[in-house]
């Protein structure tokens, strides 16, 4: 996730973890033009988790949100 590759986000240093809200996703952009958001949410969204644990296992991830869904925001968490 990047700006220049158009994501927009925030990011808040919390005393319990990092909180990244994505407010804007190309992604689902590409997944509503296909009529595929359900599709889109398992093939990019759910592969969150996948990826923080192979980057780093003792990093823990929480997402109760996703843009992919219609939320107004993707909320990650991430923490120790």
């Amino acid at each position: 996730m990047c700006k220049s590759a158009g994501f927009k986000f925030t990011v808040e240093k919390l005393e319990k973890g990092t909180q990244i809200k994505v407010l804007y996703c190309p992604l689902v952009d590409t997944a509503k033009e296909l009529e595929a958001t359900d599709w889109g949410y398992h093939f990019y969204c759910l592969s969150d988790y996948s990826i923080v644990k192979g980057f780093n296992s003792n990093i823990g991830f929480r997402r109760t949100k996703t843009l992919m869904e219609g939320c107004v925001c993707c909320d990650h968490f991430y923490f120790k």
